[in-house]
């Protein structure tokens, strides 16, 4: 997913890492900006835009989400439907990490589709994200369905939906004047909504506990397939990563103003600590090599290749990191990354004669074929 979503989407898994394993009571202090922690795992049932001459518009958007009474029985519908009143901005983009001139979306929403559309998927969420608002405006395909861009910064509530994996395909940003939750039986308070989620992820640790004394139990259950986004142990600050340089550029022909911007962002996530600021987390990449770079208009795109450390296995893996930049007035920025493991298939695979950096890499074996068994 775009750089910035999936921060703000770790951001939101920190949160609820202090939810579920800090027993943190949030059911106070959470607000609608945080709507994006109790909808990590949603799918998006329905979306629909709701017009008419006896009501103002509205778009409706109705997930299946992660909630439990709060004394730990079942819901019988656990689906709850988002309300964004006086509609005053909507809009739907395309993008992808192709050249523009290629790009070509495999289906475009019309106005139709979207006064009832049925995803069945789940979605990156973001609200009132400057950063993530200028990301969908600068796509390369926006319909404007209510509104124009100079409409949002007037919009006092700004939702944004992106589906797909890597650099979301499809994106649609939502601006409106206030939003309620709705749940099967009535109005839904936040706080109520906040703590029927906690209910579930209680019901999801019991559910791995006594999985764990009868392991041979059927996966059947939803918390067989749910797994909690930002739970992972903390990392130990003197964790003692490779001794190895973070850029090791192998020569290359890519302009050396895209050498300087992909360098800078790994050397900067290098520095970050393994929290919500950080876009690999527990994991550190060593840029090697350019396999592929392309320039055109205020695009590009650059394949890396190189060394993926995952602290909490101790590995070092060949991988290949897929960025997107964009011209912006101070030069390069990275603004999307996708990553894959030649080893695993999900990269192309180099022979060893390709990669002279791999003569350069002191510390432990580095995986580049799939291990035996």
């Amino acid at each position: 997913m775009a750089s910035q979503l999936h921060i703000a989407l770790v951001c939101a898994g920190v949160m609820l890492r202090k939810i579920l394993t800090d027993r943190v009571d949030m059911s106070n202090d959470i607000t609608w900006a945080d709507l994006p922690i109790i909808l990590h795992d949603a799918r998006l049932l329905e979306f629909r835009w709701v017009t008419g001459w006896l009501r103002r518009p509205q778009v409706r958007l109705r997930f299946e989400c992660l909630r439990r009474n709060t004394d730990g029985s079942e819901l019988t519908d656990p689906t709850v439907e988002l309300v964004i009143h006086d509609l005053s901005a909507l809009a739907v983009a395309y993008d992808a990490t192709c050249r523009p001139s290629e790009f070509q979306p495999d289906h475009v929403l019309s106005a139709g589709d979207l006064h009832r559309w049925s995803p069945r998927a789940e979605s990156g969420v973001w609200i009132n994200n400057p950063g993530l608002d200028e990301d969908f405006l600068g796509a390369l395909r926006v319909d404007w369905f209510v509104g124009k861009p100079a409409t949002l910064p007037g919009c006092p509530l700004r939702i944004g939906l992106a589906f797909g994996y890597g650099r979301p395909g499809l994106l649609m940003l939502v601006g409106g004047a206030r939003i309620e939750a709705f749940a099967a039986d009535g109005p839904l308070e936040l706080a109520e909504w906040v703590a029927q989620y906690g209910a579930w992820w209680d019901g999801w640790h019991r559910h791995w506990a006594e999985k764990k004394s009868n392991p041979a139990a059927p996966a059947s259950f939803p918390e067989d397939r749910t797994i909690p986004v930002g739970v992972s142990p903390p990392l130990d600050s003197e964790y003692p990563w490779p001794d190895e340089p973070v850029v090791d550029w192998d020569p290359s022909d890519a302009p050396a103003e895209m050498l300087t911007a992909l360098g800078e962002w790994f050397e900067a996530e290098a520095c970050k600590e393994v929290s919500c600021d950080s876009f690999l987390g527990d994991r550190r990449f060593y840029a090697r090599q350019i396999d592929v770079w392309w320039v055109e208009g205020n695009r590009a795109g650059a394949s890396v290749r190189g060394v993926e450390h995952n602290a909490y296995k101790g590995s070092n893996t060949e991988s290949v990191q897929q960025f997107s930049l964009r011209r912006r007035d101070t030069g390069w920025a990275v603004i999307q990354l996708a990553r894959g493991w030649p080893p695993y298939g999900s990269a192309p695979a180099r022979p060893a004669a390709d990669k002279p950096w791999l003569l350069r890499w002191r510390s432990s074996p580095v995986i580049t074929e799939r291990p035996a068994g």
